[in-house]
């Protein structure tokens, strides 16, 4: 995957078939990584900060050689598919929105802070303090020494909403 930040600056991400690790070849790139998905399909990911300047920023997914070359003219067999691809213009990702003619407005979470440190999260607990039906739910990504996780409320329709809510999370 290569991308192209606002000042010019080239981002490439790989991620071999064989050995599906990524790695990253440049240091604008924030986290990269990949997850296996359902019928040997694996969803690639990579964040970075686009920053500002002139440039528009520009998004590919590229077949490479096992040097990275993505001048790679193929081997007459090989190949790749690509499917739902999404390039999203937020601090953080949403869950994977299916379009098929016209963009799709991203409303984006809310990012809630930890108030103290911790080294894992067991667990997060929620409530909202509202008294129409409303559900929340969170996105957390577990990592060592996380600072934060997202929310995301929801009516009775299933559309997104604005609401004050409680919460605890547990952990060491």
């Amino acid at each position: 995957m290569r991308v192209v930040d606002k000042t010019g600056a080239t981002s490439y991400a790989l991620c071999g078939m064989t050995n599906p690790v990524p790695t990253i070849t440049t240091e604008q790139a924030i986290t990269v990584g990949v997850e296996n998905a359902a019928l040997g399909w694996c969803r690639f990911y990579m964040t970075l900060n686009i920053g500002a300047g002139g440039t528009t920023p520009t998004f590919a997914i590229l077949l490479t050689d096992d040097d990275g070359d993505h001048t790679y003219d193929g081997d007459g067999s090989s190949g790749i598919y690509a499917w739902g691809a999404q390039v999203e213009e937020e601090s953080d990702t949403v869950d994977y929105i299916p379009t098929t003619v016209a963009a799709v407005q991203i409303v984006a979470s809310t990012p809630v802070t930890f108030n103290e440190s911790f080294i894992d999260v067991f667990a997060i607990t929620m409530s909202v303090l509202s008294e129409d039906m409303a559900t929340a739910i969170y996105i957390f990504q577990d990592a060592p020494y996380p600072e934060r996780f997202l929310v995301r409320v929801f009516d009775q329709a299933g559309d997104r909403i604005a609401r004050t809510i409680s919460w605890h999370a547990r952990g060491v």
